[in-house]
């Protein structure tokens, strides 16, 4: 019976990952649509956001958070700065790794950029509860933890 109700959770988790990974393209998918007037598509509003809420950071730095290659972190920062959203600075710590901090510019589009995903969330979530948000996302964090907890373990 254990053996079972294991497997029937390892099923259902399966289909949960599934369903994570479709979510994920179609939300990336919506941000491309949402933000193409603005010439930033889902990855460069990623690096927006990290920095925003981090502060300069270097690429190396932002490929390790984001758990992504340098090399795409960069195309991502060169795309941003040919557009004049991000800049670099000079690094105390690093005179080879400059900080990548964004200019007032990039502060203000990635505004614009929460503000129309508020709006878009709004609508999309109308009709779920706080709480079953709230239950799910829980969840998620616990479910992904463990799979880093394990990979941690493993390395």
């Amino acid at each position: 019976m254990q053996e079972m109700i294991l497997a029937d959770n390892a099923a259902a988790t399966l289909e949960l990952i599934a369903s994570l990974r479709r979510a994920f393209r179609t939300f990336a998918t919506k941000s491309n649509d949402m933000n193409v007037d603005l010439g930033v598509n889902a990855a460069m509003r990623a690096v927006l956001e990290l920095i925003e809420t981090r502060g300069p950071m270097t690429v190396p730095d932002i490929a390790r958070t984001k758990q992504v290659s340098r090399q795409h972190i960069q195309v991502n920062v060169d795309g941003l700065a040919a557009i004049g959203l991000v800049e670099a600075r000079s690094n105390p710590a690093h005179k080879r790794s400059a900080l990548i901090a964004l200019t007032p510019s990039g502060s203000h589009i990635f505004q614009e950029i929460r503000r129309r995903e508020l709006a878009e969330a709004h609508r999309i979530a109308a009709n779920t509860s706080q709480a079953d948000i709230r239950h799910a996302k829980a969840i998620i964090d616990q479910l992904a933890s463990k799979a880093r907890d394990d990979e941690a373990k493993a390395s």
